[in-house]
């Protein structure tokens, strides 16, 4: 899986048109078969920074689409950045769930229960 995230800050003035720039490629970049998820976010801190997260089933379903007409669409709501926007790709090998912080927190609990025990 690959997770492809694009933050980019724009002023009050033009953040309207960004995000309907942006909304308008979620329905089609969605349709694609490999694109896994698509959302766009708002930084609660700060109205003008915008996040648009994009999960995609493999690295070539990806290029595919950064290389389509829809990612060109995309690259026009960039284009309202008041600054360079941040573009990073994650390649992801293995994920974990909440099963995760069960097991974590089950082991410090065993911990604590030794250390007391000692």
């Amino acid at each position: 899986m690959v997770i492809h995230f694009l933050r980019l800050k724009v002023s009050p003035r033009d953040r309207s048109n960004a995000v309907r720039t942006i909304q308008s490629v979620i329905g089609p970049t969605m349709a694609r078969p490999a694109c896994l998820a698509c959302c766009l976010h708002s930084n609660v801190d700060n109205d003008d920074e915008l996040l648009l997260e994009q999960r995609w089933a493999s690295r070539e379903s990806m290029d595919r689409y950064i290389a389509s007409s829809t990612y060109s669409n995309l690259l026009e709501g960039i284009e309202l950045a008041l600054e360079k926007p941040v573009v990073e790709f994650h390649q992801i090998s293995s994920s974990k769930g909440i099963e995760h912080i069960e097991e974590i927190r089950h082991i410090a609990v065993v911990k604590d229960e030794k250390r007391a025990v000692s």
